[in-house]
């Protein structure tokens, strides 16, 4: 890990501070789909350009500019696990501050997120070593080394389910090659409309967005 070259959002675009989302969807179209692409270029694709971004406008500049699509939905934890356990890479919306500060790439920021989920680890339990995920923060700068890291899934988790109500809000896709389990059934919730959401200062999201999912996010 990362299976993909890291992408931060701060490409240089004029919303460069507010898109999390279509930053962290870049990532996955290149695992998925071998699209090389940022989260400026994604935000001229989709009809959104004030503010913060959700998954459905990440949905529509995926099918618009590259003719490709992936499912999102509300996850319960144990479901996402499994696909990111079965070569799944995700994108997934949460809250920030739920993250402990010394984990955050922004100490002071709280805000509604998205990250990339490029891995998962189930954790060993006789060598003390809990479950986690491999997470690509789109906060980051991979000119400066940045590559990802892991993050306890605890936490991981807890950053999602409070966006999301007790479940996370997500997109997935799976990389080329092998035949990817299918998620389908009465336990994936749609994703509801996107509203938009004000971009924060400077080069942050909205530092005081405390959201539901159908709230866009930065």
């Amino acid at each position: 890990f990362p299976r993909i070259d890291p992408i931060t959002q701060f490409d240089g675009g004029p919303f460069q501070g507010s898109n999390c989302t279509l930053a962290s969807g870049s990532m996955l179209a290149r695992l998925a789909f071998g699209i090389v692409t940022n989260g400026s270029v994604l935000r001229t694709l989709q009809d959104d350009q004030d503010g913060g971004t959700g998954l459905n406008d990440l949905k529509t500049a995926l099918s618009r500019g590259y003719g490709v699509s992936a499912p999102t939905g509300l996850l319960r934890p144990q479901q996402l696990k499994d696909l990111l356990a079965s070569g799944y890479g995700a994108v997934i919306q949460g809250i920030y501050g739920e993250i402990p500060r010394g984990l955050r790439l922004q100490r002071d920021f709280t805000g509604g997120h998205a990250i990339y989920l490029d891995g998962y680890y189930p954790g060993n339990a006789k060598r003390g070593i809990p479950e986690a995920y491999y997470v690509i923060d789109p906060l980051g700068r991979p000119h400066a080394g940045y590559q990802g890291e892991w993050w306890p899934a605890s936490v991981v988790d807890k950053f999602g389910t409070a966006l999301g109500g007790g479940r996370i809000p997500a997109m997935w896709a799976f990389p080329p090659g092998g035949v990817p389990p299918e998620v389908v059934g009465p336990d994936v919730v749609p994703i509801p409309a996107d509203k938009p959401e004000p971009p924060g200062p400077d080069e942050t999201p909205n530092p005081s967005a405390t959201v539901p999912p159908s709230v866009a996010i930065g």
